[in-house]
């Protein structure tokens, strides 16, 4: 198990929300966001940036959605996105990454970490580069977000977060 070095972290979050911030607080704020977060499992630090794309007026443009396919009962969930990557979720509807609170994407880091390590215990270095983990998050139509809920993907590894058919079973038992 891990442990999130907490101060390291906030500091991080709330560099990042910052940008986020000033970036939103510009005349011509971008049209969208990818976040990179990367977690060293040797040193425990983590360090991230924030990516914005585009310009736009107004608000910022989430994709249309009837009903949300990532609510659901319970804590956190994992999830096969339809590119077979991995993607982590938490249960309540939170449109992104920067609508989080402090608290939960300390929260979703601690846990995405976690989840991590247990993957690899499936499939040795399946997430890791370089020693790292590598997570992504987008934020907004414009940078890729298909479905208006928080979630954190994972992108490290040699397949860069993919899973094959093996694994996900491994993982995720199939219901019968």
């Amino acid at each position: 198990m891990f442990t999130l070095l907490l101060a390291t972290v906030s500091l991080l979050l709330t560099d990042l929300q910052n940008k986020y911030s000033a970036y939103e607080a510009s005349p011509h704020p971008p049209a969208g966001y990818s976040v990179e977060i990367v977690y060293d499992k040797k040193s425990g630090d983590y360090t991230g940036e924030l990516h914005a794309y585009g310009q736009r007026s107004g608000l910022l443009k989430m994709p249309p959605i009837k009903k949300c396919p990532f609510c659901f009962e319970g804590d956190f969930q994992l999830v096969r996105s339809q590119s077979d990557r991995v993607l982590f979720i938490p249960n309540s509807h939170i449109p992104h990454w920067f609508a989080a609170s402090l608290q939960m994407q300390e929260e979703l880091l601690q846990r995405g970490v976690e989840w991590s390590a247990k993957i690899e215990e499936c499939v040795p270095l399946a997430l890791t580069t370089n020693g790292c983990y590598l997570f992504e998050l987008h934020v907004g139509s414009f940078a890729g977000q298909t479905i208006p809920h928080l979630h954190l993907r994972f992108q490290g590894g040699p397949k860069q977060g993919r899973l094959d058919q093996k694994t996900w079973e491994m993982l995720i038992p199939p219901t019968s």
